[in-house]
């Protein structure tokens, strides 16, 4: 562990070159986060010591209405346990189905039991202040904005009335995004808040969900506002989207995103993103779920991330990370290697061959 320095989060999200190559996640699953501290984490103060002792130069946080029960009890089916190798599971995943509509018609928008942003506790930072050490500040996720359009309306449901009754979908963002800026406002109040992850899927691995020209219509106009709160509040803001996003770069970098999270290596090559892009666009994560973390050895985790910093650190404007989040299949063996290596060869300058 080296000292925490917000200040090196700073300048990648903003395509500098700090003293390393700064770790850049968004999520870590709690039964990681138990089993690297070998103890279970029972409040803040526990959480703080993870991000520390882990490295990071912040603390990750996620604020968000789409985790609203009159949402999530709704549209969320459960998994089975996905834990691999850690005892006592503790976070269930879910999964949502494509057919089943909670809202349907107008009558239905009026009816829903939408969230409040007057609803969702922020007292977790007006605590943090005191067990954060002062040169470490907290990353916040807030979003689901497309996502929580098309799961509240179910997939088909929503793609047809993108043609048949496009309002109706413009209804459904409006009430969403209206409520998540108010909801952001609320979150960069607080001095501790650093930068902004907006999280909001937009693409599979073959690509978008959706046409570009919806895109622009339905998100890409309130992406846009969520940007320019996050700039006058003198804060970063970067993107969160799984899938290849390639075709939607030009337009999320007219949006005004800092940076773009999490270039997922099944369909986006991120070397070549980042010499497209890299002089007006931060990149966030890479390394593979579908084998090198989750089912790789820590030796080729050590290989994945030296591939990184050779091909994508070099000049600034990278965080090291996975292409999701850790998760609970992730070996706490495999993201001891992540951290290791990305101490080993994430020191500016690099030079490897």
């Amino acid at each position: 562990m080296s000292d925490p320095d917000f200040a090196r989060v700073l300048t990648a999200l903003r395509r500098g070159q700090p003293d390393r190559v700064p770790l850049g996640e968004v999520s870590v699953d709690p039964e990681v986060k138990d089993a690297f501290l070998g103890r279970p984490i029972t409040g803040l103060a526990d959480e703080v010591e993870f991000w520390l002792q882990a490295g990071f130069d912040y603390i990750a946080i996620d604020t968000d209405l789409y985790a609203a029960p009159a949402i999530q009890d709704r549209i969320v089916r459960p998994l089975e346990n996905t834990a691999h190798g850690y005892a006592g599971a503790r976070h269930n995943r879910g999964w949502v189905g494509s057919a089943a509509a909670v809202i349907g018609s107008r009558d239905d928008v009026q009816c829903f039991a939408w969230p409040h942003a007057e609803d969702v506790d922020l007292s977790v930072y007006e605590h943090l202040p005191s067990v954060l050490p002062p040169s470490m500040k907290a990353v916040v996720t807030i979003g689901h904005v497309f996502t929580g359009a098309w799961q509240l309306m179910g997939f088909e449901s929503f793609c047809v009335s993108l043609i048949d009754d496009p309002d109706l979908v413009l209804e459904i963002t409006d009430r969403l995004g209206g409520e998540t800026l108010r909801l952001l406002d609320g979150v960069l109040a607080h001095e501790v808040v650093g930068a902004i992850c907006l999280q909001d899927d937009i693409a599979y691995t073959n690509g978008l969900m959706v046409s570009l020209p919806m895109l622009r219509r339905i998100f890409f106009p309130w992406l846009t506002t969520a940007v320019e709160r996050v700039h006058r509040a003198g804060r970063p803001v970067f993107l969160h989207s799984d899938g290849d996003v390639l075709q939607a770069i030009p337009d999320l970098l007219r949006c005004g995103i800092d940076g773009l999270h999490p270039i997922e290596p099944k369909c986006m090559d991120i070397a070549a993103v980042k010499r497209q892009y890299g002089d007006r666009l931060a990149l966030l994560g890479n390394l593979d779920l579908g084998y090198t973390m989750t089912r790789g050895t820590p030796a080729e985790v050590r290989q994945a991330v030296r591939q990184l910093m050779r091909d994508v650190a070099p000049g600034g404007g990278y965080l090291l990370g996975s292409a999701n989040s850790i998760t609970n299949y992730v070996p706490l063996e495999n993201f001891r290697a992540m951290l290791a290596a990305g101490r080993e060869f994430g020191r500016y300058p690099i030079s490897l061959d």
